[in-house]
C-alpha cells in the first residue's frame, strides 16, 4: 500500500465493518445538518486511528473509560470523555470524521445480536494483517453491554478458534481467571462477528503486579506434566516449521530459521515443562475483581508451549511500554525474567535460558508475519528481536 494516503488507508481498514459498495465519507468538516448517515469522530487522529466514536451519542463517552491495569494517558481520556458527555467533542476543529450509512454493514449484524445497544463504538487498534476490528456496545448511560470482534478473510479462522477456546474455558474454568462469555456468533457474506459479554469488576482488586498464580493455573489447566526433552516438544516443531514458512515467503526472515536451528541444537536435550498460555497477557488486557483476574483477547491462546511464557511476555511488554527498547532495557528484562523463572516457576538456569530464547523466537515469528503483510504500516522493530536473539544464541548453527 505504498503511496496510499492516510485517508485511503483509514477507509481501507474500515471496510472490515462497512464493506464495498457501502459509501464512506472521510473528512474534517462536521456532517451537514439534515444529511444522511451516521457521523463518527476519529480518535485520536486520522494518521493514528484507534477509535471511532458516534458523534451524537452521549452514552458513547463511556467507551473512553478503561478499567484495565495498563491504561495509557488517563488524563486525556478523562478530558475527552467529559467533552463527549457535554456534546463539545464533535465541535472540536480539525478532528477527523467518518460518515457512514446508518446501521448497515457489520454494525447491523452486531445490533441484531445485541438489541439493547444504544451506541456502537468502533475500536481499530494497531494495524495488522488479519486483525479483528472490535465493536463496543453501550447503553444510554454509557455502560458497556457487549463487545464484538469482526473480521474478514483469514481473520475468520482466528475468530472461530478464539470462540472455540472460550467455549472450552467456560466448560473447564481455570481457577482465578475469568475470560469473557460468548453471547453470539454470526457469519455473513464473507465476514464473521464474535459477540462477547463485558468483563466488569465489581470489587476492588485484592492484589497488583504480575498475577503469577493465575498464570500458573492456566499453564497447568490440563494437569501438571513431567518435564520432557526440548527436542520432543510440539512447540519446537512449530517454531521450526513457522520459521521455514516465513523464510519461503520472505527471504529477509531467514534469520528466524537460523535462530530456530540454534535454539534446537543448543537445548535439544534440556528437560522443559510444557503448558498453556494466553499469548498476550499484558496489563492492558486484564483487570481484577477481588482475587479474580478478568482477561480479554484470547486470539493467541495456545497449548503445548513452555511454562512461564505468559510471565515472560508480561515482563517484556511492560518494560517495552515503560522504558523503551535499548539494550540496557533488554538486559534489565533478562535479569528480571531469570529471577522470576527461578523463584516463581522453579526452573533451573538452563531451562530458564531455553524458555527465554524459545519465547523470543515465537514472538518474533509473530511480528515478522505481521510485517510481511503490512510493510508500509509496521515500523521496523527495535529491541527484543534479532540482536537480542543473536546475543543469546550467537554463533554458527
Amino acid at each position: 500500500m505504498k503511496g496510499v494516503s492516510t485517508r485511503e488507508r483509514l477507509t481501507s481498514r474500515l471496510r472490515t465493518v462497512w464493506p464495498e459498495p457501502l459509501p464512506l465519507e472521510v473528512g474534517r468538516l462536521p456532517r451537514r445538518s439534515g444529511s444522511e448517515g451516521e457521523e463518527y469522530l476519529v480518535l485520536p487522529r486520522m494518521s493514528n486511528p484507534v477509535m471511532l466514536l458516534p458523534a451524537a451519542s452521549v452514552g458513547a463517552a463511556g467507551a473512553l473509560a478503561r478499567p484495565d491495569e495498563g491504561q495509557r494517558a488517563p488524563a486525556l481520556n478523562r478530558a475527552l470523555r467529559l467533552a463527549q458527555e457535554r456534546g463539545m467533542l464533535r465541535l472540536a476543529p480539525g478532528l477527523a470524521r467518518v460518515v457512514v450509512p446508518g446501521r448497515e454493514g457489520l454494525i447491523a449484524t452486531f445490533r441484531r445480536l445485541v438489541p439493547e445497544a444504544d451506541a456502537v463504538v468502533v475500536r481499530l487498534g494497531r494495524p495488522r494483517p488479519g486483525r479483528a476490528v472490535v465493536l463496543q456496545a453501550l447503553d444510554p448511560d454509557g455502560r458497556t453491554v457487549a463487545f464484538a470482534k469482526c473480521g474478514r478473510g483469514e481473520a475468520i479462522d482466528t475468530l472461530r478458534a478464539e470462540r472455540d477456546h472460550l467455549h472450552e474455558l467456560a466448560e473447564h474454568p481455570v481457577p482465578g481467571l475469568t475470560p469473557p462469555p460468548v453471547i453470539g456468533w454470526a457469519e455473513d457474506a464473507g465476514a464473521a462477528v464474535l459477540c462477547l459479554g463485558p468483563l466488569t469488576p465489581v470489587r476492588p482488586g485484592s492484589a497488583n503486579g504480575v498475577p503469577v498464580s493465575a498464570m500458573r493455573a492456566l499453564s497447568t489447566r490440563n494437569g501438571r506434566r513431567n518435564p520432557v526433552p526440548f527436542r520432543e516438544t510440539p512447540l519446537l516443531r512449530r517454531l521450526r516449521m513457522r520459521a521455514d514458512e516465513l523464510t519461503a515467503t520472505s527471504p529477509d526472515a531467514g534469520w528466524l530459521a537460523v535462530s530456530a536451528t540454534r535454539l534446537a541444537e543448543r537445548y535439544a536435550a534440556q528437560p522443559v515443562t510444557v503448558g498453556s498460555w494466553h499469548g498476550d497477557w499484558v496489563p492492558w488486557n486484564m483487570t481484577r475483581d477481588g482475587e479474580q483476574v478478568l482477561m480479554w483477547d484470547w486470539e493467541h491462546f495456545e497449548d503445548d508451549v513452555l511454562a512461564g511464557f505468559d510471565h515472560l511476555h508480561y515482563l517484556a511488554q511492560t518494560r517495552r511500554m515503560r522504558d523503551g527498547t535499548e539494550p540496557s532495557v533488554e538486559d534489565a528484562w533478562l535479569a528480571e525474567s531469570r529471577a522470576a523463572m527461578a523463584s516463581d516457576w522453579g526452573m533451573t538456569d538452563t531451562e530458564t535460558e531455553a524458555s527465554i530464547a524459545a519465547y523470543l523466537v515465537l514472538v518474533n515469528e509473530r511480528y515478522v508475519a505481521d510485517r510481511i503483510g503490512a510493510r508500509d504500516q509496521q515500523p521496523d522493530r527495535a529491541g527484543w528481536s534479532r540482536d537480542l536473539l543473536d546475543r543469546l544464541l550467537g554463533g554458527s548453527p
